[in-house]
């Protein structure tokens, strides 16, 4: 073999302690890059989990609750309709032998509107004063999450309406004043013992609408009612949630 095709064994290692090196480095990058990319992924599931609102424990997006309640309380409304026409009540609106105190018209609307103010007073009132109120409002708030003051009018509107032309409409006629009642604080039962006391309030509220109606004869001085009182109790929750509750 000639001088000049032999090999300087240092040659040959130091290629290969470069080889080697070359590979370390590219071994590296690769996992460097694997990981920022894991790290891209799991941002991106939790901003989308975030912009869905699907965390665990948190509540629905203001947009799908808006479809829900427009859904459920058509849902009630339907079913209104249907036990009007099953049980023959003459009208889901108007009550036979009402306007005794009452006359229809801007007197009764009047009524149907301090009524609500009244219980919102009084139930602000217990939450300034009793820890059972606190707790309550506290849970409602949570439960809510982030919604727009449009949302509040859609479920005052949809709630007072729907509520009151199943209960009042066309149960009372049906089962009377009080068993109405009670049925509608029963459908208020709340999901833990800090809204323990909900499901006998609505049961009060349920009679005193239901007086509303009888003594004026048409539905609308309650939905007006159950309105107020649903609009304001829902925007002091807005508030409080965005603020913090109010001392």
């Amino acid at each position: 073999m000639s001088g000049s095709d032999a090999t300087d064994p240092r040659e040959e290692e130091g290629k290969a302690a470069e080889a080697e090196a070359d590979a370390e480095a590219e071994g590296g990058e690769r996992v460097e890059g694997g990981e920022g990319e894991s790290q891209g992924e799991a941002e991106h599931v939790d901003v989308d989990e975030h912009e869905h609102g699907v965390e665990a424990g948190q509540p629905l997006p203001p947009r799908l609750t808006a479809r829900l309640i427009i859904v459920f309380y058509g849902l009630m409304i339907g079913l209104a309709l249907l036990l009007g026409w099953l049980f023959d009540v003459p009208s889901l609106f108007h009550l036979p032998g009402g306007a005794k105190l009452l006359p229809e018209g801007p007197l009764s609307w009047g009524a149907g509107i301090a009524l609500g103010l009244v219980a919102h007073g009084l139930g602000e009132l217990a939450r300034r004063r009793f820890e059972w109120a606190q707790s309550f409002h506290q849970r409602m708030a949570e439960l809510l999450g982030p919604v727009s003051h449009p949302w509040v009018v859609v479920a005052a509107a949809s709630s007072g309406f729907a509520e009151e032309l199943l209960f009042r409409g066309a149960l009372l006629p049906i089962t009377g004043l009080w068993f109405q009642a009670f049925l509608f604080g029963l459908v208020h039962v709340g999901p833990d013992r800090s809204m323990r006391f909900w499901p006998y309030y609505a049961a009060v509220m349920g009679v005193l609408f239901g007086v509303l109606y009888q003594q004026s004869g048409s539905l609308l001085p309650p939905v007006l009612a159950h309105f107020t009182v649903n609009y304001f109790g829902l925007s002091v929750l807005i508030r409080d949630r965005a603020s913090g509750p109010a001392p």
